[in-house]
């Protein structure tokens, strides 16, 4: 006797949900396919030891992960040629996956037909009469020979366009570092000038006494002003430079 374990995940990623980081949610979708690829794997391993094992307990535990894979693969389907369920999706995420799969007009074809074929053979193996070897080969020659080919090109599309996604926002993300480090180096040679005229008034307030009080007082806060000025905007290069460093990653 062989025991399996079916207990695998079947539904959608939980970084693709809805509400996750934009980030996170479409690196999960890129590899959608590559899931829905690993359901189809196991729906025709455990449909297999299901017809063929002689042990009861084994035939049972193979069907359970038939089903299970089974059900896996549709929902996941059912996203990609969007037939299914998608309002729990993360929307960007999920459009741009659905834009790419909808290039693939026939492998979402196979991809439907490889569904339907291994919800046959299930329905079968659960019903009281026995079923051919040749009808679960079938199954499973249609998985290697017509599905397999299908599911990776658009795994492939799905990462070559998340790729050249992340070089772009890459891109983007250094021409922002520059464009605002020109920003902070204008901002700092402002501060600079108004701190100089700040203590040129203090000057002139301390020649004239009494009288230049008041204008030492505002003098006094136009530096503290330009100080503050100042570390703010070392504190924005310094966020910028960690953006930037976090995406190179």
């Amino acid at each position: 006797m062989t025991s399996y374990d079916v207990d695998f995940e079947i539904d959608f990623p939980t970084a693709t949900l809805r509400g996750r980081p934009d980030e996170a949610a479409f690196s999960a979708m890129a590899g959608i396919a590559f899931l829905l690829r690993t359901h189809a794997i196991r729906m025709g391993m455990f449909t297999c030891i299901a017809k063929i094992s002689e042990d009861v307990t084994s035939q049972a535990a193979a069907l359970a992960g038939a089903k299970r894979a089974h059900a896996g693969y549709m929902t996941l389907l059912g996203g990609i040629n969007g037939s299914g369920r998608s309002d729990h999706l993360h929307k960007g995420a999920y459009v741009w996956m659905r834009g790419i799969a909808d290039q693939f007009p026939d492998s979402l074809r196979v991809l439907g037909e490889l569904g339907r074929m291994g919800g046959n053979v299930i329905r079968a193996l659960e019903g009281p009469d026995p079923i051919s070897v040749p009808e679960v080969e079938t199954l499973i020659s249609y998985t290697y020979a017509e599905f397999h080919f299908k599911a990776v090109a658009i795994a492939d599309a799905l990462d070559a366009s998340y790729q050249a996604m992340v070089v772009d926002e890459r891109k983007r993300a250094m021409s922002a570092r520059a464009a605002a480090g020109e920003a902070m180096d204008r901002i700092d040679n402002i501060s600079r000038t108004v701190r100089l005229i700040a203590l040129n008034a203090a000057v002139e307030a301390a020649r004239a006494g009494d009288a230049g009080r008041g204008f030492t007082v505002i003098a006094q806060e136009i530096k503290s002003l330009s100080e503050a000025t100042e570390a703010a905007s070392g504190d924005v290069r310094r966020s910028m430079e960690d953006i930037v460093q976090n995406l190179r990653h």
